[in-house]
């Protein structure tokens, strides 16, 4: 059984920015040479991958998220709104990556206050109850449909390659046109949002 965290990046014009970013939950926070070669095979081009001692991102992770995914899909200078939790608000992640310093767009990091994010949170009121009961509704076919007929124990959803083809499956389902309305945030003024998903399986 493995604790790990999903996170989504979205714009306000309601597009799903860059890839899906997973992190397992690993004790040692590693992983060790012959399951991260089996982990690369089974590693879809849609996910960022990578671990922590609890399945939680901690600032260098935060840092790491900037740099494979904010960094890479932003060309010009963006408004990027965060929420209050303590590991990502250090200003200094930040002026590390994005700025003229550094040759890279400007980004005006704007934070939402403590108890205010379930309210002008977009990814909050708009976008993770859906993604949650479609996860839920894809977890329930796997079970019913596929589990009974038996199935790899790596490729359970339980375990690291499960769960790295889940969350594959799900980035790429919630790009059909179905979805578009689900993601739509344009009426926020906000250019740039993130938050995290904690999931247990």
């Amino acid at each position: 059984m493995h604790s790990y965290t999903v996170q989504y990046t979205i714009s306000a014009a309601g597009e799903i920015v860059g890839n899906v970013f997973v992190c397992l939950q690993e004790p040692s926070g590693k992983l060790g040479p012959i399951v991260e070669k089996k982990l690369w095979k089974a590693t879809a081009p849609n996910v960022t991958l990578t671990y922590s001692r609890s399945g939680k991102l901690n600032q260098s992770l935060v840092k790491y998220f900037n740099q494979e995914i904010i960094l890479k899909e932003m060309k010009l200078d963006f408004l990027y709104i965060i929420d209050s939790w303590t590991d990502q608000t250090n200003e200094e992640i930040y002026e590390s990556i994005f700025g003229e310093a550094n040759d890279a767009p400007e980004a005006e990091v704007e934070i939402i206050p403590e108890k205010c994010t379930p309210y002008c949170q977009p990814l909050d009121t708009t976008f993770h109850r859906q993604l949650k009961n479609l996860a839920r509704r894809i977890f329930n076919h796997f079970e019913i449909f596929i589990e009974p007929f038996g199935i790899h124990p790596e490729d359970r959803i339980t375990a690291r390659n499960g769960i790295i083809k889940f969350e594959s499956l799900m980035h790429h389902q919630i790009f059909a046109p179905i979805f578009n309305e689900m993601t739509g945030t344009a009426s926020t003024p906000l250019d740039f949002s993130r938050k995290m998903i904690r999931r247990n399986f």
